[in-house]
């Protein structure tokens, strides 16, 4: 009965170990979307490829996910209803300054050029910008690449 005590202890003990350095190992990505639809198929599409992924529908909401976890990837679009993704920047810089940032938008094209000039003012990882309507193969090949890109362990 002893012994039976002890391997089920060591087992737990091995399982939270485990369960502590997978975490570790796994990229998380933040979906800054208002449109419900495009939310959720941009997070289905970021889950298959392996990423922890949490949605936000507003800039307060981005912002509170963005104090409680660390993020490697953000897609973010530039338009959240009455809000500009824009205003979202320099709390990326503050928060994630490394992290991979791809901007979603079906904005005009000189929108999306300011943005991206302004992200990488504040020395943003702006790696790629998507027009809606999306590509959905051409989003996953560059989460994918993003993915890969990352260290395989936390920072």
């Amino acid at each position: 009965m002893a012994m039976a005590l002890v391997n089920s202890t060591e087992t737990k003990d091995a399982e939270l170990e485990f369960a502590i350095r997978s975490s570790a190992l796994q990229h998380r990505l933040l979906v800054v979307e208002d449109d419900t639809a495009t939310k959720f198929a941009i997070t289905k599409l970021a889950d298959s490829i392996g990423y922890v992924t949490k949605g936000a529908a507003s800039l307060e909401e981005a912002e509170r996910l963005l104090r409680t976890e660390r993020y490697d990837c953000i897609t973010l679009d530039l338009t959240l209803g009455r809000d500009s993704g824009v205003q979202l920047i320099s709390a990326l810089a503050a928060k994630v300054p490394d992290a991979s940032l791809i901007f979603v938008s079906g904005s005009p094209a000189w929108a999306r050029t300011i943005a991206s000039s302004v992200a990488r003012v504040a020395r943003l990882n702006v790696i790629e910008v998507v027009t809606k309507p999306i590509d959905f193969g051409k989003l996953r090949a560059i989460l994918t690449a993003a993915k890969e890109s990352l260290p395989t362990t936390r920072r």
